[in-house]
C-alpha cells in the first residue's frame, strides 16, 4: 500500500539522519571513536550475520561518510574502516539491491579518493545568466569537500588571559551563527560560542561581525543573538553597542 511506503520511507530518513547525527557528534569531539566503531559493528559486523538488513547497510555507509577522514586518520579507526569497507564489498552480488552496491563502491571510491569529493555549489546568477544556462549543458559549479572534516570550531585554544583584548577571528564567528541557520540547535550554538573563548573586550567585537552577517542575508541572526543573551553567553549590552 501506498500509506505503509511512505511510512517506511519516512523512517529510513529518521535512521539514517541519525546516523549522520552520531557522526557529527564523533567530528565535534562529544563522542569517543570506540562507540563509533561499536555501531558499525552492530550494524555490519559479523555479530550481525552473514547478510544484514539492507537498511542497516544503508546506515553504516552513511556514518562511515560522516566521520570519513577524521576516523580514518585515528590509528585504530583506520585498519577498522579497511576491514569494514573489505565486508561491505563481499556483500555485492547477494541479494541486495543495485542502489545499495552502487553505494558501497561509492564509498569505496571516495576513500580512494582521500575523502574528497564533489558537492554542487549555487552560484547567484542574473536572470540572462539563467537563461543562457537552461540552453547549454555543463554549466554546473562545483566545489570540492572532505568527507568526515572536522569543523573550523573544533579545535584547541587557550582562553585569552581575563580582561585583555584579542582579535577576533571573523570565519568562527560567523560560522557559528551559520551553523545554527543551518540545524537551528541551539545547545551546539551555545558550545560552539564558548569554543571561541572570547573576553569581555572582544564580545562586542564579535558581536559586531555576528550582526554584520544578518546584514548579508542570514534570517536566522535575530534568533541566534537572543538564545545566546537567553544564555547569558552574551552580554545584553554588548549586543546594544555592536
Amino acid at each position: 500500500p501506498a500509506g505503509l511506503e511512505l511510512t517506511l520511507m519516512q523512517q529510513k530518513k529518521r535512521i539514517l539522519a541519525m546516523m549522520n547525527f552520531i557522526g557529527h557528534l564523533y567530528l565535534r569531539q562529544m563522542l569517543a571513536g570506540r562507540v563509533v566503531q561499536g555501531v558499525l559493528q552492530e550494524l555490519v559486523g559479523p555479530e550481525a550475520g552473514e547478510l544484514p538488513e539492507e537498511l542497516h547497510v544503508f546506515c553504516a555507509i552513511e556514518l562511515v561518510r560522516t566521520v570519513g577522514v577524521t576516523f580514518d586518520s585515528d590509528p585504530k579507526g583506520g585498519p577498522f574502516i579497511s576491514l569494514l569497507l573489505l565486508r561491505l564489498e563481499n556483500f555485492c552480488g547477494k541479494q541486495y539491491s543495485k542502489r545499495c552496491e552502487c553505494a558501497i563502491k561509492d564509498l569505496t571510491d571516495l576513500r580512494r579518493a582521500k575523502w574528497v569529493m564533489k558537492v554542487t555549489r549555487d552560484v547567484a546568477k542574473t536572470l540572462t545568466e539563467t537563461h543562457k544556462d537552461a540552453r547549454r549543458l555543463g554549466t554546473t559549479t562545483f566545489d570540492q569537500v572532505v568527507a568526515g572534516a572536522k569543523p573550523t570550531l573544533v579545535q584547541s585554544k587557550k582562553p585569552a588571559a581575563a580582561g585583555a583584548a584579542s582579535a577576533v577571528d571573523e570565519s568562527k564567528v560567523k560560522a557559528c551563527v551559520e551553523y545554527f541557520a543551518e540545524d537551528q540547535d541551539q545547545d551546539m550554538l551555545e558550545q560552539d560560542w564558548k569554543n571561541l573563548h572570547l573576553c569581555k573586550a572582544s564580545e562586542s567585537q564579535a558581536v559586531a561581525v555576528v550582526l554584520r552577517r544578518g546584514l548579508q542575508g542570514l534570517a536566522k541572526v535575530p534568533e541566534a543573538l537572543k538564545v545566546l543573551v537567553e544564555r547569558k553567553q552574551v552580554e545584553l549590552t554588548a549586543v546594544q553597542t555592536a
